[in-house]
């Protein structure tokens, strides 16, 4: 397995766009439990399958100062609530939550759903949602090269290199390898979460994103895996 660390606030993100606001509905739910078909607007439907994102056992590191507080959070409750649609490139965490359905994530790699707790429910009881366009940032590669967060990512390559040369084994042929990912989220993206559950939910639906775009590699397969985040 091949281990690796994300610096979150390097990250591009997207910048909000149009807006639709919409009421998604499970069309149909598969006998197996692990499919459903998700109504997302009139134009879009999504054929929902269970996804495999999060380590069972996941490390949570929390800067307490002059050292990390860590503890393993169990993610069995996370995981059955990702779904990803093949086709579409979906990934969303879906919730019940007092009845009412919850979406949350990437409809495809233009647009992106998530409920408005706020606004008023339908005479069924469902929740309102946003579904919004979003377009690529583009960062300048000197702004990044700047960035105060840089000697923390510089640091940590020079790390994962070093045990990488010591630790890693002669080439082999491998039909399929997995890619373990530890990510770094900064105090700026920290303030978006109100607990570290909603953080790791958010994370899981990005790796499983990522996932997605892998789908048509083979020899060797890759899928990665988040293992740990660090509130830093």
């Amino acid at each position: 397995m091949l281990g690796v660390v994300v610096l979150l606030h390097l990250l591009a993100w997207s910048r909000a766009q149009k807006e639709l606001l919409v009421y998604p509905s499970v069309v149909e739910e598969r006998t197996t439990d692990t499919n459903l078909v998700l109504r997302v607007s009139d134009d879009i439907t999504l054929n929902l399958e269970k996804s495999s994102v999060l380590a069972e056992r996941l490390l949570f590191a929390t800067d307490a100062g002059s050292t990390y507080h860590l503890e393993t959070i169990d993610t069995a409750s996370i995981q059955e609530n990702i779904y990803h649609d093949a086709h579409h490139q979906s990934s969303v965490h879906v919730h019940h939550e007092d009845g009412a359905l919850r979406i949350e994530g990437i409809i495809n790699h233009k647009l992106r759903i998530k409920p408005l707790a706020e606004a008023e429910r339908s005479s069924q009881g469902q929740i309102l949602h946003s579904l919004y366009e979003t377009e690529e940032i583009k960062e300048d590669p000197k702004k990044l090269a700047s960035d105060p967060h840089l000697h923390l990512w510089n640091t940590l390559s020079s790390n994962l290199n070093f045990l990488h040369s010591a630790l890693t084994p002669r080439p082999r042929n491998v039909s399929s390898f997995v890619v373990e990912l530890h990510i770094i989220s900064d105090e700026e993206h920290q303030d978006h979460f109100r607990t570290k559950e909603e953080l790791i939910t958010c994370l899981g639906v990005m790796t499983n994103a990522v996932n997605l775009r892998f789908l048509d590699m083979k020899t060797p397969s890759i899928s990665f895996k988040l293992v740990g985040v660090t509130n830093s």
